[in-house]
């Protein structure tokens, strides 16, 4: 995908502010640029996605964050904030983005025990 990380960096910069790290390097995830930050702490990893995904022939850019934690086979996860922006105007909006991030991450810092639920277990076929 054509989005560079370096536009990122003020919203990278707001998450390392704030205790997040990245989880790995952001890449294609079905379609959409996806870059994920955690942090750990009381016991749950809380995490903050940025996915960037290219519509209507990439001229429009859907920006969505998520937030969601995870401990002990137990998670949630829920889109925060829904954007779109002019793909030509990416790095002039990247700035406005950093309240919604101090938001999200605002949000997953008060996600608590309670607020997970079981993963699905996965059934797999007995080989015969």
């Amino acid at each position: 995908m054509w989005i560079k990380a370096e536009v990122f960096e003020p919203v990278t910069d707001t998450l390392a502010r704030l205790g997040y790290e990245p989880f790995s390097s952001p890449g294609d995830r079905h379609g959409s640029w996806q870059w994920t930050f955690y942090r750990e702490f009381e016991g749950l990893t809380r995490f903050v996605i940025l996915a960037v995904t290219p519509i209507e022939s990439g001229r429009i850019l859907q920006v969505e964050l998520w937030i969601g934690a995870e401990a002990d086979q137990r998670f949630t996860r829920c889109r925060v904030e829904s954007l779109r922006w002019d793909a030509a105007r990416l790095p002039q909006k990247v700035r406005s983005l950093i309240p919604s991030v101090e938001q999200a991450v605002a949000r997953a810092n008060a996600l608590t025990w309670s607020d997970l639920q079981p993963e699905p277990q996965i059934l797999h076929r007995k080989a015969v």
